[in-house]
C-alpha cells in the first residue's frame, strides 16, 4: 500500500499553471489523460514589455514572474500561445474573472445598482477596475471574442484555398492538434533562446562593428582617432575604386581592371577588408592570428592583405603629394614660419631585416650604426606637418646623403630657391645649391675651435627645435608594430608599401602640434573629427 501511494505522489510532479484559481498542473493532465501546454513567461530583455503584459492579465499582487512560472494554453485563446502580435493567442486572454464578466446584468438591476462586473483577485472577489479608456472586462472579453471571430474567417479562408489547389495540410494537422501544438512551442522557445544566445555571441566576437562605437579601443586596434576618420577614409577609397578591387595574384595584375561585382562573392565587404588592414598594421599579428579573428582563411588574409596594401600605397601617395609652395599660412607652426621657402623637413630611419643567405646581400644591408642588417627609408615631412615624402626601401649600408641623392622623384620636385631641412648627416649642401635649393642643418663646431658662437648656437637651437617634428613623425610610424618585428625576407616585395602606407597613415591621426594653442598635441588624437581630416591636406 505504501508502494502505491509513493508512485501516485510521483506522478502529480511537473509544471503548474500560476493563474489564481487554476488548479492545473502536468502531473494531473497525465494521470487523467488530458493533453495541455505550459508556457513560461517570455524572458530576456527585449521581451520586457511582453512580459508585463502577462503579468499583468495573470492579476497578481505585489508579484514579478520568475523562470520557473509557467501559464497553461487553457488561459490562450484557441487553447495555444501564437507569437503573432496582435493575434488572440499572444497573451493570456481567458480567465476565471472574464468568464464571470460574460453574463449581462438585467436592466433592472443596473438601474438598481445591485449588480456590478467582478474580477478575481488573490481569493476575494471585487469589481472590475475601468481601462484607461473607460472599457469593462465586458466589453474587452467581446473585442477579444471579435478577434477570434475575425481568426477563426481567416482560417477557414485559408484551408478553403489549400483544399482547391489540392493540399491537404489543415486535415493533417488536425490528426494530433495537440502533438503538434506542443512542438511548435517548443520550437518557438528553442528559436527564442538561440536568438538571445547570438545576440551574446555577437557582442564577444571581435569585429568592427563591436569597437566602433569607442574611441579608445577603436585607436588601440586602427591607430585612427575614431570610427568617423575610418568612414571618411574609406568613402574615398571605395570612390577611388568603385567600390571593389581585383585581388593580387602577381605583378601582372592591375588593381584598376576590375570594376564591376563579377565571380563569387566576397566573405568580407569593403570596410571590413580595409579594417582587417589596418589591425594587421597595427598589431603585426600573424595571417594565422588574423584569419581566425575574422572568420576566413588564411590565404585569404594574405590576398586581401596584398592586395590592399598596394593600393593604399599609390591612392595615399597621390593624396599627400609634395607641394611647392605654401598655400595657407595659418596652418604653418611658428616654429618653421621662419624659413618661408621650406618645402620638407628629411631624415632616415630604419627597419630590422631578416639576415640575408648570400655574402653580397649581407654586405649591402648590414647597418654599423645598427649592427645588424637593416632596410632604410628617408621621410619628407611638410611645413604643415604632415609625410609628404617616402623613399624606396635601402640597404642599412646606404648612407643618407646616397638614399637623398638617389632620391630622383624627390630632388626634381624642388622648386630654385626653395629650402630644405635636415640633419647634419645630410651633407648634400653643394649638390642641391647646383639646383638653386638652400640646405639648413645645424651648424658644425669643426676641430680647430673649442665651443660654437652664441650666434651659431642660437641658430642651431632653432633648426633643432623646428627639426625635432620629424623625428616625433617616425616615432609615430613605429607605432604601427608590424615595423617593429623584423621583417621577413618573404615580404620583401611589399616591404616599400608596407612602411609607405604606415608613414602617410599618420596623417590621419592628429598633428603633433595644436595650432590654435600653440602647443604639442597628445598622440592619442581621440577628438579628432571627420570635419577637420583633410584640413591640413
Amino acid at each position: 500500500m505504501a508502494f502505491v501511494i509513493r508512485k501516485q505522489k510521483a506522478m502529480y510532479q511537473g509544471s503548474r499553471c500560476c493563474v489564481p484559481k487554476c488548479s492545473n498542473r502536468q502531473g494531473t493532465d497525465k494521470l487523467q489523460g488530458v493533453r495541455r501546454s505550459y508556457y513560461r513567461f517570455p524572458q530576456g530583455e527585449a521581451n520586457r514589455d511582453l512580459r508585463r503584459l502577462w503579468e499583468t492579465s495573470v492579476r497578481r499582487d505585489n508579484w514579478t514572474a520568475s523562470k520557473h512560472d509557467r501559464v497553461c494554453s487553457d488561459h490562450f485563446a484557441g487553447g495555444i500561445r501564437t507569437h503573432i502580435k496582435g493575434s488572440p493567442g499572444y497573451i493570456p486572454s481567458i480567465f476565471a474573472w472574464t468568464k464571470a464578466s460574460k453574463s449581462r446584468p438585467s436592466r433592472t438591476s443596473e438601474q438598481a445598482g445591485t449588480v456590478t462586473p467582478v474580477s478575481w483577485c488573490k481569493d476575494s472577489w471585487s469589481p472590475a477596475p475601468e481601462t484607461p479608456g473607460g472599457l469593462t472586462e465586458r466589453k474587452i472579453a467581446l473585442a477579444k471574442q471579435r478577434e477570434e471571430k475575425q481568426a477563426a474567417q481567416a482560417k477557414e479562408n485559408t484551408t478553403r484555398v489549400w483544399k482547391e489547389h489540392g493540399h491537404d495540410y489543415p486535415e493533417t494537422c488536425r490528426a494530433k492538434p495537440s502533438v503538434y501544438d506542443e512542438e511548435l512551442a517548443a520550437l518557438h522557445e528553442t528559436v527564442q533562446r538561440l536568438e538571445e544566445e547570438n545576440s551574446q555571441l555577437k557582442n564577444k566576437v571581435f569585429s568592427l562593428d563591436t569597437i566602433k562605437d569607442s574611441d579608445k579601443d577603436f585607436q588601440v586596434r586602427t591607430n585612427l582617432p575614431n570610427f568617423d576618420v575610418f568612414s571618411s577614409i574609406c568613402e574615398y577609397l571605395k570612390t577611388v575604386s568603385n567600390g571593389r578591387l581585383k585581388y593580387w595574384r602577381g605583378q601582372e595584375t592591375d588593381i584598376d581592371s576590375e570594376r564591376s561585382r563579377t565571380g563569387r562573392e566576397r566573405t568580407l565587404t569593403f570596410e571590413e577588408e580595409f579594417f582587417l588592414v589596418l589591425v594587421k598594421l597595427k598589431s603585426g599579428d600573424f595571417n594565422q592570428e588574423i584569419a581566425s579573428k575574422f572568420g576566413i582563411s588564411e590565404s585569404q588574409v594574405s590576398k586581401i592583405f596584398t592586395t590592399w596594401i598596394n593600393f593604399l600605397h599609390r591612392e595615399l601617395r597621390y593624396l599627400f603629394e609634395m607641394k611647392t609652395s605654401w598655400e595657407n599660412e595659418e596652418t604653418i607652426p611658428e616654429c618653421y614660419r621662419r624659413y618661408p621657402h621650406l618645402i620638407s623637413v628629411i631624415d632616415c630611419t630604419e627597419l630590422q631585416i631578416e639576415m640575408a643567405t648570400t655574402l653580397q646581400a649581407r654586405k649591402e644591408t648590414y647597418s654599423n650604426y645598427k649592427n645588424r642588417d637593416t632596410v632604410k627609408f628617408m621621410v619628407g615631412l611638410s611645413p604643415n606637418l604632415t609625410v609628404n615624402y617616402v623613399s624606396k626601401g635601402h640597404g642599412g649600408r646606404a648612407s643618407d646623403k646616397h638614399i637623398t641623392l638617389t632620391s630622383e622623384e624627390f630632388i626634381n620636385q624642388l622648386p630654385p630657391n626653395s629650402v630644405i631641412m635636415a640633419d647634419k648627416g645630410f651633407n648634400i649642401s653643394k649638390e642641391l645649391s647646383d639646383k638653386g635649393v638652400r640646405l639648413v642643418i645645424p651648424d658644425f663646431k669643426g676641430r680647430n675651435r673649442s665651443q660654437m658662437s652664441a650666434q651659431e648656437a642660437a641658430n642651431s637651437e632653432s633648426i633643432s627645435s623646428a627639426r625635432i617634428h620629424i623625428e616625433r613623425i617616425i616615432q609615430r610610424i613605429r607605432t604601427f608594430h608590424i615595423l617593429g618585428s623584423t621583417l621577413k625576407i618573404s615580404q620583401q616585395d611589399i616591404t616599400e608599401q608596407i612602411f609607405s602606407v604606415c608613414a602617410y597613415m599618420t596623417n590621419f591621426q592628429m598633428p603633433i602640434i595644436n595650432l590654435r594653442q600653440g602647443q604639442s598635441s597628445s598622440t592619442s588624437g581621440s577628438n579628432m573629427t571627420e570635419e577637420s581630416i583633410f584640413d591640413f591636406i
